[in-house]
């Protein structure tokens, strides 16, 4: 069976042993009509678990996750979702997973709108081997 992988920028076709392989395809859902409005929605009433408001104490901190810039993953809606009132900015880590990729320079975190738009200059991003405090 010949399939195409998402590898590099033009996709790489391997023939791979039929009976012996499950080909697995992705389900591709519509666009969201407000990603930031559906972000903060699911802040406020998380499936299984209290809403991130109710679970916040002083002195707590907050990490959150984003995928680095090979993954589809709307980070911008999450980097820039509403915890005004929840949580100090000071208190919250960005946390920029490469998974087996390389590491970010400091100056990628710093100037790459994708992770640093919308965050506070006194949040600190963590980008696998360059810790970098805040803003632009």
């Amino acid at each position: 069976m010949r399939v195409r992988l998402a590898y590099g920028r033009t996709g790489l076709d391997v023939d791979i042993p039929e009976g012996r392989t499950d080909l697995v395809s992705p389900r591709h859902a519509p666009a969201l009509d407000d990603p930031v409005a559906a972000v903060a929605s699911a802040l406020d009433a998380p499936p299984g678990c209290p809403p991130l408001r109710e679970l916040e104490r002083p002195g707590h901190r907050l990490a959150v996750s984003v995928c680095e810039g090979t993954r589809p993953q709307p980070r911008q809606e999450v980097l820039t979702a509403r915890l005004d009132g929840i949580i100090a900015p000071e208190e919250v880590t960005v946390l920029v997973a490469t998974g087996t990729h390389r590491g970010h320079t400091e100056d990628e975190l710093r100037s790459e709108p994708k992770w640093s738009s919308g965050v506070s200059s006194s949040t600190t991003m963590l980008g696998t081997r360059t810790p970098w405090r805040g803003g632009r």
